[in-house]
C-alpha cells in the first residue's frame, strides 16, 4: 500500500486563495511589484541622465588674448627703437618709412649713395633681412611676440582711456589720442584707438611704451614716416576691459 494515497492530500478550494492572501499581507510583495514596476522607468533616467556642464568662462576669449595672443606695444616700440637706432650706422642709405606689424618691423630704405652689396652685408651683421625689387629696398626684422600682460586684468575702457590721454598729456604732449570704434564681444569690450604723432623722436617710442606697459592693450599695426631721425604717423591700438 502506498505511502500516500490519492485521498491522503486533498485540499478545499478555499484555501489556496486564504494562503495567498497571508502571504500578501505578511510579505513585502507590493514593495517589490513596486520595484519591477519602477526599474525600467529608474533605469531609462539614468541613461538619458548627462552630468551639469561646467560653467562657461565668458571672459576666456578676453584672457587668452591678454596671456597668449595679444601683441605687446612695449616690446613694438622698444623693437623700433633699436632698429632706428642700428640703421644709423648705415651708410649710403637713409630709412624713409616704417611699417610696424603684429612680429615683423619693415623699414623703406633710400639709396643715396650706397650699394646693394654693401646693404646686404650690412643688414646679416646686424640682423635683418633685405628684400629689394625694382620699386623698393626693404630691411626686415622679426621678434618673437610677448604677451600682452603675465597675468589677465579685467579694467574699464573708459578709465584705461581716460589714463592714457592723461599721461600722453602730460609726458608726450605733441601725440594725440583718437577712440576710433568700440566693439562689444558680449562679457567684454575692444575700444580701438590711434596715437598720432608728429616730429617725435625714437625716444618718445620709448616712452609711450613704458606708458602703455601693464595696461590691458594690445598693438596692432602703425605706418610711419622717418624725416631726419624725426617720426610722424599713426599707431593703431586697441584696449580690452569692460
Amino acid at each position: 500500500m502506498p505511502i500516500f494515497s490519492s485521498h491522503s492530500i486533498q485540499f478545499d478550494n478555499k484555501i489556496i486563495p486564504l494562503i495567498f492572501l497571508l502571504w500578501l499581507k505578511n510579505s513585502n510583495f507590493w514593495l517589490t511589484l513596486a520595484f519591477v514596476l519602477l526599474l525600467p522607468v529608474i533605469v531609462t533616467r539614468i541613461w538619458l541622465w548627462e552630468a551639469p556642464s561646467p560653467p562657461i568662462d565668458t571672459f576666456l576669449e578676453l584672457r587668452q588674448t591678454l596671456t597668449v595672443t595679444g601683441v605687446n606695444a612695449k616690446q613694438r616700440f622698444d623693437g623700433l627703437y633699436n632698429n632706428l637706432t642700428r640703421l644709423e650706422s648705415i651708410t649710403g642709405w637713409r630709412g624713409t618709412t616704417v611699417k610696424l606689424l603684429a612680429d615683423d618691423i619693415m623699414v623703406a630704405l633710400e639709396r643715396t649713395n650706397g650699394s646693394i652689396k654693401q646693404l646686404k652685408e650690412w643688414a646679416a651683421e646686424n640682423g635683418f633681412i633685405h628684400r629689394v625689387d625694382q620699386s623698393s629696398v626693404v630691411l626686415l626684422s622679426r621678434t618673437p611676440n610677448m604677451p600682452v600682460l603675465a597675468e589677465d586684468v579685467l579694467m574699464d575702457v573708459g578709465d584705461v582711456t581716460g589714463y592714457l590721454a592723461d599721461a600722453l598729456y602730460k609726458f608726450l604732449p605733441e601725440m594725440d589720442l583718437m577712440v576710433n570704434e568700440e566693439i562689444s564681444h558680449g562679457s567684454y569690450l575692444e575700444r580701438r584707438i590711434t596715437v598720432a604723432l608728429k616730429n617725435h623722436s625714437r625716444n618718445d617710442l620709448v616712452d609711450l611704451g613704458t606708458v602703455i606697459e601693464g595696461l590691458p592693450v594690445s598693438f596692432v599695426d602703425g605706418e610711419l614716416n622717418l624725416d631726419e631721425g624725426l617720426i610722424t604717423g599713426e599707431l593703431h591700438l586697441i584696449i580690452l576691459g569692460e
